[in-house]
């Protein structure tokens, strides 16, 4: 992430999601982390957006996955 790439993929990207993940490998209804407008959060919430993000990643290898078994 600290290159501009996605955690997940390794796609160049300027908006990154909790867990350092692409629009494409998070979904749309993910908070968007923009280092400028970010605030101080909690370590709580930190933990949460984090796990949020984990699972996100986690959902989208599983439709990547079924769509590449359909591929072939």
């Amino acid at each position: 992430m600290a290159d501009g790439t996605c955690s997940f993929c390794g796609d160049t990207t300027v908006y990154f999601f909790p867990g350092g993940l692409c629009v494409a490998c998070t979904g749309k209804a993910a908070r968007i982390r923009l280092a400028e407008t970010l605030k101080q959060q909690s370590n709580e919430l930190t933990a949460f957006d984090a796990s949020v993000g984990t699972m996100h990643a986690a959902a989208r290898r599983s439709e990547m996955a079924v769509a590449k078994v359909q591929q072939h």
